[in-house]
């Protein structure tokens, strides 16, 4: 499976958890594709895909956290940017940004 429908599944999914969970949530479906790539037994491809996908993972829990994405993928920045501002407003409490 291509990892943007992974990424589009994992953040579909996770719309309904809290700013908190939700970066718990990549942590660990991060660690467990890392886990994947990292394995032998796996074709290569399934492997890269994998790895891809930690990756993805990876920069979201970073914009999360920090509201920045590395310059070398902006492939989701306004993905990203929608559900991170949700997010914020709803469990933090956050005021709109201007």
């Amino acid at each position: 499976m291509d990892y943007t429908k992974n990424m589009v599944n994992f953040l579909d999914s996770a719309k309904n958890d809290d700013y908190f969970e939700v970066i718990y949530r990549a942590e660990q479906e991060a660690l467990k594709a890392e886990r994947i790539a990292l394995g032998k037994k796996k074709p290569t491809d399934i492997r890269e895909r994998n790895q891809e996908y930690a990756d993805a993972l990876k920069n979201f829990i970073i914009f999360m956290r920090h509201g920045i994405l590395p310059r070398r993928d902006k492939t989701y920045l306004p993905m990203f940017s929608n559900f991170r501002e949700n997010q914020r407003k709803t469990d933090l409490g956050l005021p709109e940004r201007a």
